[in-house]
């Protein structure tokens, strides 16, 4: 058996954008945080690079921001274009793999449906899985769920013609991305 996990495929491709060229993020960082002390390091891991990015961002909106906010948002059509190509080679192989071991041995999980409800998430996954769940387990995985979805895709400019191309190549293609429509 085997469990798919699904994002939105504009989180995916703009996550894997800010992963891909992270090491020019420290400038649209010190852009969006000029009131921060500049003698601090950035971090150079990409997790961390992003996540002070995020909280940039989210800065520059709260304060209202938008000259800078436009200015710091990242809009790279080729290393996009690259990320819709990643993500394509990715869910063509989960729909090889899926379709050697047959469709009735692979779940879908939605990861907004595990942030909205994680304990009735958890629990079809338990029960399709053929495993009992206590309901303190259950509570327990729900405890580690982040509050809400990550919303990467907030964080680009996405043109008509990158819409276009998710839609076509990635949502129209594969099924289980209908939902992102």
């Amino acid at each position: 058996k085997a469990v798919h996990v699904v994002r939105n495929p504009y989180d995916q491709i703009s996550t894997c954008v800010l992963y891909d060229d992270y090491v020019h993020l420290p400038e649209y960082i010190k852009v969006a945080l000029k009131d921060i002390d500049s003698t601090q390091k950035v971090l150079k891991h990409k997790s961390v690079t992003v996540a002070k990015y995020k909280a940039a961002m989210t800065a520059l909106q709260a304060k209202g921001d938008n000259e800078t906010f436009a200015a710091a948002r990242y809009s790279n059509e080729i290393i996009l274009q690259n990320c819709i190509h990643k993500l394509v080679a990715g869910v063509s192989a989960v729909t090889k793999m899926a379709g050697l071991i047959g469709l009735s041995n692979v779940i879908e999980v939605h990861n907004a449906d595990l942030v909205s409800d994680p304990k009735d998430t958890m629990g079809k996954l338990c029960s399709w899985l053929e495993v009992e769940c206590a309901p303190e387990y259950l509570e327990a995985c729900a405890s580690k769920v982040f509050k809400s979805v990550s919303r990467t895709r907030d964080m680009l400019l996405w043109s008509p013609t990158m819409i276009a191309k998710v839609e076509e190549e990635v949502i129209q293609t594969y099924p289980f991305f209908n939902r992102y429509s």
